[in-house]
């Protein structure tokens, strides 16, 4: 179970039966080139091949880096294996210079962030069984600071979690009374990392590949105290909570909880799947008043 399966339980319980057990794809009203999320696995797969040839990210080897990015994304486009989209063909080397200027740019921008970070690792699939459940998660990179302090870092393409989203709040509606937490992604990764090498997760950042900016879950950012980010002792308590999550989704799931009385209608009005969930019927009460 991946952090974003949760995500969509939590938020629908339909939803996630439609998606994650039916394999439901989202109605597409027109054909595009690309769509967000082939953009984001084009992008992260890049990235990736970049990363995993060097062994620390230094400013003075900018240069190199966005000959590097240059090079690897023209070899990416090279094989049609890459993209789903028949339509990228006729328009691969506006794509390929899209694409390489979007990277080079977010490097530059990146490089103020993790200077002199070596790499540890990158697209690492890490599983954990807890109880009846595999948790399952695929950590973008790992980087190690010159102070040694262990860095998750999460691309985005489309919205980035908020701070607030990835922490919990016990004034919040969780399962049985709980803490609520609203996004499991980094948490996920935390427990998951922490589990499998037996060391403490320093910092857990989201980098926004098209914006360039980054958001600090933790450690708190003292020189910028009107950020609500939090330190790596705060952030346990959200861990705990994920647990209580988890427990919550399994007995849901084998309770065979689907229902969607606690989803706010209006919410259910963009919902892609409408027209087959349920339907909302709005009745002129002054016609029946007046007869």
């Amino acid at each position: 179970m991946y952090a974003t399966s949760l995500n969509k339980y939590f938020r629908c319980h339909k939803v996630w039966l439609y998606e994650e057990v039916l394999r439901l794809k989202k109605p597409e009203a027109e054909a595009t080139l690309l769509d967000d999320d082939s953009k984001g696995i084009i992008y992260h797969d890049i990235l990736n091949s970049f990363f995993s040839t060097i062994s620390c990210f230094k400013k003075e080897d900018i240069v190199n880096y966005r000959t590097a990015i240059k090079k690897l994304t023209a070899d990416y486009f090279c094989n049609p294996k890459n993209y789903e989209s028949a339509l990228i063909e006729p328009f691969k080397e506006p794509l390929i210079r899209q694409t390489n200027k979007l990277l080079t740019r977010y490097l530059d921008a990146e490089i103020a962030y993790f200077d002199k970070y070596s790499v540890a690792a990158t697209e690492t699939k890490i599983t954990y069984a807890m109880k009846d459940l595999i948790l399952t998660g695929k950590i973008d990179r790992v980087s190690i600071s010159p102070d040694s302090e262990i860095a998750i870092i999460d691309y985005k393409t489309a919205t980035t979690p908020t701070i607030t989203s990835c922490k919990a709040n016990k004034n919040g509606k969780g399962p049985n009374g709980q803490a609520f937490l609203e996004d499991f992604q980094m948490a996920m990764y935390v427990k998951l990392y922490e589990h499998l090498k037996s060391k403490e997760v320093t910092k857990g950042i989201f980098m926004n590949l098209m914006e360039r900016k980054s958001v600090v879950i933790f450690p708190k950012i003292l020189r910028d105290p009107k950020k609500p980010s939090f330190t790596r002792k705060e952030y346990q308590e959200t861990l705990d909570t994920l647990d209580i999550y988890i427990d919550a989704f399994q007995d849901g799931v084998l309770a065979m909880d689907f229902g969607t009385e606690y989803v706010e209608h209006k919410k259910c009005i963009q919902c892609p799947y409408q027209n087959i969930c349920r339907s909302c019927f709005m009745l002129n009460l002054m016609e029946y008043e007046n007869d």
